[in-house]
């Protein structure tokens, strides 16, 4: 009987569109029959985002995991497949809006429930946190997380926080003399067929559960110490001043508070980053058995809550 795969995922500047590409790639090459369904919140965000404290202002409901309703650009799914991959990006440390809204469709939780599933991320640096939130709306689900791969930007973090506003604001990709290209690599999202090819070998032979040892000898998702300490602090901060911006109930107010953390995140980031950076070096120095047992948690698609 032939095998049945579905995809949904959001994309607002096409880069991970291009990652679910790129691992599908193999799937199609084996004959497996593969069903993309593009998700879109209503309304849909633009990119590039022509508003800065327009994307500032979706802190808060994305911390507070709030859905938005989405439009399936496929409306002609089966009742059921034998693997879901389910393609999202963080915003702020959480998932981001359309992906923790693709939980709250009706339609989708039905599809996902006593489903194997692959979560593939395509992120900035930080995605540990976000992944946990969707570990858990997959447990609610009643979903079988089989598999996980993360890709980043390769770029060092003061660079990166750079050329991705640059990207975001004023939709610049590529590479100028002082600053790399933003986004992903080339090489790198070339490398997730990869990954697709092994999904399609354990998939047609009926051993998904070894599914995941397969990806981390094939390196699928990289977690650094540091990053580890800096995410749980930055994670810890993000819900304080959501907070702090939703207590807010005059108009005026809130929006200086929304100003303060846009500037603290978008500029403030430059002196507090190395600041941050050397206490994360300390903490890990002191704590290097734990931070292992954390990176092989990361990595891997067990469960347990309150990581973060």
């Amino acid at each position: 009987m032939k095998k049945n795969v579905l995809v949904i995922w959001y994309s607002q500047t096409g880069q991970l569109t291009n990652i679910v590409q790129r691992f599908c790639s193999s799937l199609d090459a084996a004959k497996i029959q593969v069903d993309y369904c593009e998700v879109k919140p209503i309304p849909d965000f633009p990119f590039p985002w022509q508003d800065e404290m327009h994307f500032y202002s979706q802190m808060p409901a994305c911390v507070g995991l709030k859905a938005l309703p989405l439009k399936l650009l496929n409306t002609s799914l089966k009742e059921k497949y034998d693997v879901i991959i389910l393609g999202f990006q963080p915003w702020f440390l959480h998932p981001s809006i359309p992906a923790i809204s693709i939980f709250e469709n009706e339609k989708l939780r039905k599809l996902l429930n006593n489903t194997p599933v692959i979560t593939l991320i395509g992120a900035r640096n930080m995605w540990l946190n976000a992944q946990e939130i969707v570990k858990e709306k997959l447990n609610e689900c009643g979903a079988t997380l089989i598999g996980h791969i993360a890709l980043v930007d390769q770029a060092k973090n003061l660079a990166s926080v750079i050329t991705v506003q640059r990207w975001m604001f004023k939709g610049l990709k590529d590479a100028t003399f002082f600053l790399p290209r933003a986004g992903i690599s080339e090489e790198d999202i070339a490398r997730v067929a990869v990954f697709g090819e092994l999904l399609s070998t354990n998939l047609l032979n009926n051993t998904l559960p070894q599914l995941q040892e397969a990806f981390e000898d094939g390196n699928s998702v990289n977690v650094k110490s540091n990053l580890v300490i800096l995410e749980r602090t930055g994670v810890k901060n993000f819900r304080k001043f959501a907070a702090y911006i939703d207590k807010a109930t005059d108009t005026t107010i809130r929006l200086q508070r929304l100003r303060l953390f846009a500037f603290i995140l978008s500029k403030g980031v430059f002196i507090l980053t190395p600041i941050s950076s050397l206490r994360s070096k300390v903490i890990g120095f002191f704590n290097q058995e734990i931070l292992k047992k954390d990176i092989k948690y990361f990595k891997g698609i067990n469960y347990q809550k309150d990581q973060f």
